[in-house]
């Protein structure tokens, strides 16, 4: 099903009004300050979530919930997503956890640090983040660094407007002495998928688990 284009991490106002929402739902990072100033003048209802952590997108599911009367059918789906979760992670207790690098961007390179819920998904899904002793929840690398780190896995996002091209992806292969290049583990997902704090949480952890222990999730299969 087509979905009206309201203008992607530029929101337009305009777009937005003439589908007369009842609530505004984005992430706080794409709404500039004279948007929201003007949303409010409008009195458009308007919720942000800026999620840390897997257990604040439940959080922000139940009170979406709450706010549009589907309070049970909320609580229904964190408690599956919480299940699968805790499932995982006794799957994945005791197991090697390989060192994995997210390419959030490339130039400059940013990826993910602690205080981000991808960071998380990142441990619960049996990895390290190269990442993992940085100061801010997107921090810039340098390539120093990640050479000190020796991921094992290269991980790019995949999509229309967030994926990483082919070209810089293949740019990564003059880094020889990368454990990553070596085994030729370059590996994506589907950035609607992992950079959607959403319910589809689960299906961005089941994703990982999948890339880096395929014996205990299968990966799926990709279309053509």
């Amino acid at each position: 099903m087509d979905k009206p284009n309201v203008g992607y991490a530029q929101p337009n106002l305009e777009a937005i009004l003439a589908l007369q929402p009842e609530l505004l739902v984005a992430p706080k990072s794409f709404l500039r300050v004279d948007l929201l100033d003007r949303l409010e003048q409008l009195k458009i209802p308007t919720f942000l979530f800026d999620p840390e952590s897997v257990e604040d997108i439940l959080a922000h599911i139940q009170l979406l919930g709450r706010m549009v009367g589907q309070v049970p059918e909320s609580i229904k789906v964190t408690e599956r997503i919480r299940k699968k979760v805790t499932a995982l992670s006794e799957l994945l207790s005791g197991r090697p956890r390989p060192m994995l690098l997210f390419v959030l961007n490339t130039d400059p390179l940013i990826t993910v640090g602690p205080g981000s819920y991808i960071h998380q998904l990142i441990e619960l899904a049996g990895a390290r983040n190269a990442a993992e002793q940085a100061a801010m929840p997107y921090p810039r690398l340098n390539i120093e660094e990640v050479l000190r780190q020796n991921p094992e896995f290269l991980l790019f996002p995949k999509g229309q407007f967030e994926g990483i091209p082919q070209a810089e992806q293949d740019q990564w292969r003059r880094w020889t002495s990368l454990e990553a290049v070596k085994r030729n583990q370059f590996v994506q997902v589907d950035s609607d998928v992992l950079n959607r704090p959403g319910p589809r949480v689960i299906d961005a952890l089941e994703a990982l688990v999948a890339i880096l222990h395929p014996d205990v999730v299968q990966p799926a299969r990709q279309e053509e």
